[in-house]
């Protein structure tokens, strides 16, 4: 057997094969490289549509809920001028989901006379402590005491507005559409005793109530929860 013609053969053979093998292998390596740029290149571009959209989402709900505190703040400062009030509260329960506190979300005070905010000091409140005061909330629409010795025998109300330094203080539900306890208006007298028409006064805050409920957005605590 001719053995150096058959290696001769061989060799051959080979370099013919890797001619045409090799391309073969490269084009198709070549095609899948493409698939797979092309899905990223897909993939990449839904990621960018995504964070777009939630940008703008995020954009658009921040100024609705500026635009939201706006008017709230607007309607608590023309009522605190309009019913002669030193501080006005608005409490909530949160998180929405699973309600195990209340605390105070926004607040006007009449700091020219000298009243101090309450509002860090009364955050995070567990709302299974203050029962007795939010079934009061919840199942009356509008509660005014002339004098804060009216309230004595409401455990945690009195102390709390003894505290906050109150002669005469004023609450009104905050419902949705369907009834639903949102949260209550706390208007607080300090400097003296209501001296506001009984009937005007439940006119005016209830008016206010009504307005702030019809845009209130739940409660997300800028601050920690102590627990």
């Amino acid at each position: 057997m001719d053995w150096v013609g058959f290696a001769a053969f061989i060799g051959a053979t080979g370099t013919i094969i890797l001619g045409v093998v090799v391309p073969l292998l490269n084009a198709q390596h070549s095609e899948k490289a493409k698939k797979l740029e092309f899905i990223l290149n897909r993939q990449d571009k839904e990621i960018e549509r995504r964070f777009a959209l939630e940008e703008a989402l995020r954009k658009e709900y921040n100024i609705k809920t500026s635009n939201t505190f706006s008017h709230i703040y607007e309607y608590i400062c023309n009522l605190i001028n309009t019913v002669d009030a030193d501080r006005i509260c608005i409490v909530q329960p949160h998180p929405h989901n699973d309600r195990k506190y209340i605390s105070i979300s926004q607040e006007i005070v009449q700091k020219s006379h000298g009243i101090s905010s309450q509002m860090r000091v009364f955050q995070f409140r567990k709302l299974s402590e203050w029962g007795s005061v939010v079934e009061l909330w919840t199942n009356n629409e509008f509660l005014f005491f002339k004098r804060i010795d009216d309230i004595k025998d409401i455990k945690k109300l009195y102390p709390e507005a003894h505290r906050r330094g109150c002669t005469s203080v004023a609450f009104c539900r905050l419902s949705d559409a369907n009834g639903y306890w949102l949260g209550t208006l706390a208007v607080d007298f300090v400097r003296d005793q209501a001296t506001t028409d009984v009937h005007r006064l439940e006119r005016e805050i209830r008016k206010a109530g009504e307005l702030i409920a019809d845009i209130l957005p739940e409660y997300v605590p800028p601050y920690e929860s102590p627990i």
